[in-house]
């Protein structure tokens, strides 16, 4: 799963009750633990792997986009079977790297 990393000036506007994560180590916990707390799906039993790209918040359209391309924040050794993109019209509009499915075998987008 490739996930949006913010900073904490946006974090502000997009997380409820002003919660901020320090590290996406953090914020990968919190996923985890809602996974487990109120989704009841123990995450230890999936083989579910988060990767992060650097991305802005716009308020003036009140949505998430890349800083850069997210393609090529992604690790040589990370898998390339399944993508699962968060706001994938945000990361395709703009995205001028390589075509996401040249990088992976199966591109699934979560609006």
């Amino acid at each position: 799963l490739v996930l949006p990393w913010l900073e904490k000036v946006d974090q502000v506007c997009v997380f409820p009750r002003g919660k901020i994560f320090e590290t996406q180590l953090e914020q990968e916990r919190a996923i985890f633990e809602w996974c487990r707390e109120r989704a009841k799906v123990d995450p230890g039993r999936l083989h579910l792997q988060l990767r992060w790209y650097r991305a802005k918040y716009v308020r003036t359209v009140r949505s998430i986009f890349p800083r850069g391309d997210p393609s090529m924040e992604l690790g040589q050794t990370d898998p390339r079977d399944v993508l699962i993109l968060e706001e994938p019209e945000h990361l395709c509009w703009y995205h001028h790297g390589q075509r996401w499915p040249v990088l992976f075998n199966h591109v699934i987008g979560i609006v």
